[in-house]
C-alpha cells in the first residue's frame, strides 16, 4: 500500500505539476470511510469480481458520477510493485471527480453529482501533431489511444501507452479549476456506515 500511495502522488505531480495552478495530491490509508474527515475523498479498492471485465477503476455517484468524492480501483489492476497496469487509471477518475469528460467526448454535455450541469465545451483535445504523447492524455482509454493509429496496432502500441500518463491540457485544468470556483466538486456521496 505505501509503494501503491507513493507511485500514485508521483503520477498526480507528472500530470498536474506544471503551469500557473499548483495542484497537490495527499493520500493516506484508512479502514473504513468512517475515519475520513469531512474535506477527504475515498479510493475503495476492491477485488476483481465487483468489476466488468475490462474494468480497472469506476468513480461512484449514481447517474452523475463527476464531482463527487468516491471512486472504486481494481486491486487485479494493480502489480506487486504498487502500479496499475494502466498507469492512468487513478489520476483518470480524479479527472472524473474533477468533472472532466474522456478526450474522445468532450462536447458531451452531462450533470455532476451535485445535479449541476458539467459542460465539456473547455475540454477541447486536439493532437494535431499526431504525437503518441498528447494520445496518451490521463482522460483517453489506452484502446482508443491505440487505435488513433500514432504508433499503429501492436504489442509495443499497448505497452507504450499503460506506461505513459499524458499532462493535464489548459482546458482539463481550467475546467477543474472553473468548477473548484463554481462550488460543484467534493460532493459528499461517500457511503456511511447505518
Amino acid at each position: 500500500m505505501k509503494k501503491f500511495m507513493a507511485n500514485q502522488v508521483k503520477e498526480f505531480e507528472n500530470v498536474f505539476g506544471q503551469g500557473n495552478v499548483n495542484a497537490q495530491m495527499l493520500i493516506r490509508e484508512v479502514k473504513s470511510a468512517d475515519q475520513l474527515n469531512d474535506f477527504e475523498s475515498l479510493i475503495d479498492i476492491q477485488a476483481g469480481n465487483k468489476f466488468e471485465k475490462t474494468k480497472d477503476g469506476k468513480t461512484i455517484g449514481g447517474d452523475a458520477q463527476m464531482g463527487g468524492k468516491f471512486l472504486r480501483l481494481n486491486s487485479e489492476s494493480i502489480d506487486e510493485k504498487g502500479n496499475f497496469i494502466d498507469k492512468k487509471t487513478l489520476i483518470h477518475e480524479i479527472g472524473h471527480t474533477g468533472g472532466l469528460y474522456h478526450t474522445f467526448e468532450p462536447k458531451k454535455e452531462g450533470k455532476l453529482a451535485n445535479g449541476k450541469p458539467a459542460p465539456g465545451a473547455m475540454q477541447s483535445f486536439y493532437n494535431s501533431s499526431n504525437s503518441p504523447y498528447v494520445e496518451a492524455n490521463f482522460m483517453n482509454y489506452t484502446s482508443n489511444a491505440v487505435d488513433a493509429g500514432t504508433l499503429g496496432p501492436s504489442v509495443n502500441a499497448v505497452r507504450f501507452f499503460n506506461n505513459t500518463v499524458g499532462k493535464a491540457t489548459q482546458g482539463q485544468v481550467q475546467t477543474i479549476v472553473t468548477n473548484l470556483y463554481n462550488g460543484n466538486l467534493n460532493y459528499n456521496n461517500i457511503p456511511k456506515k447505518k
